[in-house]
């Protein structure tokens, strides 16, 4: 999936069945947004599922009509199969892993290789620091209130 203020989510889903892009759509897609896409038959449900759908028709030779397009997801497709070209073959097993990279690298293009490792490793901190704290909240929780006792802090 693509917007178009540039961020991108890569998802390797079991197949394109309507149950499962429905499913895809609703975790990621806020109702009432326009949804661009070809006239495959397997998002039929966009309309009636509260988004606004809006098709161009490849088969009649359509590509774009005013700002109806999917230009950006057929652009998205071809990056990722340059990007995993490469690699000459990928597990079932690490394809998500593979498309988190590729997202991740798409979503943050703008950045140096500086830059994005240091995103990196903020992140990295501030999880270890969230895990940190709920380990400290977790030992708290059980030792001294099992206990009855408070911390002098909480005093």
């Amino acid at each position: 999936m693509a917007n178009r203020q540039g961020e991108v989510v890569v998802e390797v889903l079991p197949d394109v069945k309507e149950e499962t892009l429905r499913a895809a759509f609703e975790k990621r897609v806020e109702k009432g947004s326009t949804i661009y896409s070809d006239t495959a038959s397997c998002y039929s449900f966009l309309g009636k599922a509260g988004y606004k759908h809006e098709t161009v028709n490849h088969s009649q030779k359509e590509y774009v009509r005013g700002d109806v397009h999917e230009n950006r997801a057929e652009s998205l497709w071809l990056s990722w199969l340059l990007f995993i070209l490469p690699f000459r073959g990928v597990s079932q097993e690490y394809l998500p892993d593979y498309a988190k990279v590729f997202q991740f690298q798409r979503n943050h293009r703008n950045l140096t290789a500086f830059e994005r490792s240091m995103f990196i490793l903020n992140s990295t901190l501030q999880n270890v620091k969230d895990f940190i704290a709920t380990l400290m909240n977790l030992f708290y929780s059980l030792f001294f209130h099992h206990k009855g006792l408070t911390l002098v802090s909480d005093i």
